[in-house]
Order: C-alpha cells, then structure tokens, then sequence
C-alpha cells in the first residue's frame, strides 16, 4: 500500500505536467535537456517522452513536499550577433525552434568550430544557413588562419579580402564534442567570443558609388546586459594557441 509521501509526490506530478505552462513549453520544445527546480535544488536531464519525463520527476527527491517545483527546457548563454547591432549575451535553449526564433530564419547551420580551454569543447557557430540567399542582411566578416581558427586581419589591405561573411542574424554557443550536447558559455568562453569576430559587413548608400559593401572594426567585447554572475567561472587550463589571435 503507498503511503502518504508516495501519493503526494503523484499528485504534484501530474499537476505539474499538467499545468498549461508545462504543455506549452514541452509543445515547443520536447524531448531534450529539462530543468526541475524543488525544494532538493535544481537539477538536470535528457528525456526523450513524457513518460521518462514522469519517471524522473517522480524519482527526484524534494518533489511533492515543495509547494511550487518549476519544470522547463534547460536555458543556457549564447552570444548574439545581431545585423549593425553589438554582441550581447542571451539565454536559449538547445533545441532548433529557439535558434529560429533567435536568429530570425528557418534553417541553421553550425560552422566556424574553435577550440576553448576546456577539453573537448569548442565554440561553434550558430547562423542562417540561407542568408546568402534568402535576402538577409551581412553581418560579420570571417577571417581564417591556415589552421582554420578565426582571427583578426593584421593589415588593411588583408582587412578588405575576408574569406567569408556571415549574412543574417547569428549567435555562437559551446558544445562538447565528446557527448555532442550544447553546453553553457564559461567567463572565459565570453571573452574569447569578443575577440571571435570583430569586423562588421554593412551595406551603405554610397551617393557616388550606389550600395556598396563597407567593412568595418567594431573592437572587442560583449554586452552582458546583467548576465555575467550567472556564467560558470573560468577555466584553469591554458589557452590554446591561435585563439583569437591577431
């Protein structure tokens, strides 16, 4: 026979799924990485149904003797590069829906793989994979060692033969190669991202030469807009050479 604590921790369950809050959240975001904060403190998991989603709630301690649990797809930081606007720091979750509605676009691509302090993972673009087609604004302006890291130009005749440029909205976030998770940005991570991709691509009304294409360099840096304590601490290991170097 279950007893009390059992049917209680039921109950909050099923009311917590239930909840239109919870049903909006897992309509658009489903299976992934989900965060249950409770009474025991918050913790983290990868379910594929509701079923295992039910099973893990049930099984976490805290859960039935806390008077409001919160349940929701796992936020984590990214680095937002907005058209003709600066950097900033921004919470998404891993899941395509919120990149689409991030960036403005119906297809992403991840590209541009660079290596961080920590082992394992790199920090990995996130952009429109049909900006150059669909009508999308340029952004930024890609410049590569023999390596294949980005960089800035050393020179302003270098400056002005980019190897690529990112068109449309785009964000850069961490990702660990070894479980192919995205995972949240470190302190360290933020600074390395300031120093990623510094020269914008603009189009500018040139009254003698008509629309034209114009480079420019936007320094290092992101906004934090009052994220920053909530990143994990830096990492001890030392930089990898070629990171953001010039």
């Amino acid at each position: 026979m279950r007893g009390g604590r059992e049917v209680a921790r039921e109950e909050c369950v099923d009311s917590l799924l239930g909840t239109p809050a919870f049903r909006a959240e897992w309509e658009r975001y489903g299976a992934g990485q989900w965060t249950l904060g409770s009474r025991g403190g918050a913790s983290t998991r990868r379910v594929h149904d509701l079923r295992e989603m039910r099973e893990w709630l049930l099984g976490t301690e805290g859960v039935g003797e806390d008077h409001a649990p919160t349940l929701q797809a796992t936020r984590i930081h990214a680095v937002h590069y907005p058209v003709g606007g600066a950097p900033r720091l921004v919470r998404v979750v891993d899941r395509v829906a919120s990149y689409h509605d991030l960036l403005g676009c119906q297809c992403i691509h991840f590209e541009y793989s660079q290596p961080t302090r920590r082992e394992g993972v790199t920090l990995d673009v996130v952009c429109d994979d049909e900006g150059k087609i669909d009508g999308a604004e340029p952004n930024r302006a890609v410049y590569l060692s023999t390596a294949g890291l980005l960089r800035h130009p050393i020179d302003p005749h270098e400056a002005r033969k980019p190897d690529d440029i990112i068109f449309g909205d785009f964000c850069v976030v961490a990702a660990d190669n070894r479980t192919g998770e995205v995972v949240d940005l470190v302190a360290d991570d933020v600074m390395a991202i300031g120093r990623m991709l510094p020269i914008s691509a603009e189009v500018v009304d040139d009254p003698a030469l008509g629309r034209r294409l114009v480079l420019r360099d936007r320094g290092f840096g992101v906004n934090l807009d009052g994220e920053g304590p909530g990143l994990g601490r830096r990492s001890s290991s030392p930089r990898p050479r070629g990171m953001g170097g010039r």
